[in-house]
């Protein structure tokens, strides 16, 4: 009985050595932290310079590597307790030699914070081995596929679209400069909403369309704003304005969101993105970093 209690325990330390060997791969040389705080109310409404998370705790971290990839991406807070302190979801990212993205591992906690492998996603590219041509998901315990996205690529290799199938898609079209002009969403077949876009100087500005109000309801506008670095700084429609700083190296160091009252603006929340590297960054990573970071919370963190 104690040489099978012996052998269970030695199986089980082994495990978890192999678990950390292969979680070493996804280190990376680079560490980002986003650190959210909100501007609390008073019984006014009317806001105040206090703000949340007095523990500066991240709600998000990630490894890169040297390119700027994100290798691993943690998420705190549940979705029941949004406590940062406790871990709620890993991401661990690979990638093709192309730098293309290959593999990607979803893990989640339960409600005792034991780690769970749940879901993979696998990227396909064409024969060529330049572009991603389909995305495919899985559930881990049955090892079956749950859906299965297809990429557009038109013949100069600019990206057009996610489609579901025949009926249910999105379609991009681009100007000869290689300028988004067009972002349309078909839904059984009919065509459901669209963003519109055109350029002057340093901004681009979209018109948003709702195909079962157009005609009826104005068309919501987004302005985006660049600096001389043709980098974002600046997000703004009827309702909602963000700002996006960067530090002395060019990658983003804040994110501030304002609420938009008729001529009042004020500020509601903002992330501060804290980096850490092994290694001086290379100039040639910088937008690539930033272009993860922005990716990272539209891709993660769709409720920011």
């Amino acid at each position: 009985m104690k040489i099978k209690s012996t052998f269970i325990l030695f199986l089980f330390t082994f495990s978890l050595q192999l678990f950390a060997q292969d979680q070493k791969k996804y280190d990376g040389e680079i560490e980002i932290q986003l650190i959210r705080h909100d501007y609390y109310y008073d019984i006014y409404s009317e806001p105040t310079k206090k703000i949340s998370n007095k523990e500066n705790l991240p709600f998000l971290k990630m490894t890169l590597n040297s390119s700027g990839q994100a290798l691993k991406v943690l998420l705190y807070g549940k979705y029941y307790k949004n406590d940062l302190h406790l871990l709620r979801q890993m991401h661990l990212l690979e990638y093709y030699k192309n730098g293309n993205r290959k593999r990607r591992e979803i893990w989640e906690t339960d409600k005792e914070e034991n780690l769970e492998y749940n879901f993979y996603v696998k990227y396909e590219q064409d024969k060529s081995k330049k572009h991603i041509i389909s995305e495919k998901s899985y559930f881990v315990k049955s090892d079956s596929l749950f859906r299965n996205l297809k990429y557009w690529i038109n013949e100069k290799g600019e990206f057009q679209g996610r489609k579901k199938d025949d009926k249910n898609y999105t379609k991009m079209e681009y100007d000869e400069e290689g300028r988004l002009m067009l972002w349309q969403n078909f839904k059984k077949g009919k065509k459901n909403w669209e963003w519109r876009y055109s350029y002057e100087e340093n901004k681009r500005i979209g018109l948003y369309y709702n195909m079962h109000t157009i005609g009826k309801v104005p068309p919501k506008k987004e302005i985006k704003s660049f600096n001389e670095k043709k980098q974002v700084v600046e997000l703004e429609n009827s309702m909602y304005k963000t700002t996006i700083s960067y530090d002395k190296n060019g990658i983003i160091q804040k994110i501030e969101y304002f609420k938009k009252d008729q001529e009042l603006i004020e500020s509601v929340k903002f992330i501060e993105i804290k980096l850490k590297s092994k290694k001086k960054i290379k100039k040639k990573s910088v937008s690539e970093i930033n272009e993860t970071i922005f990716q990272t919370i539209l891709e993660y963190v769709s409720y920011i």
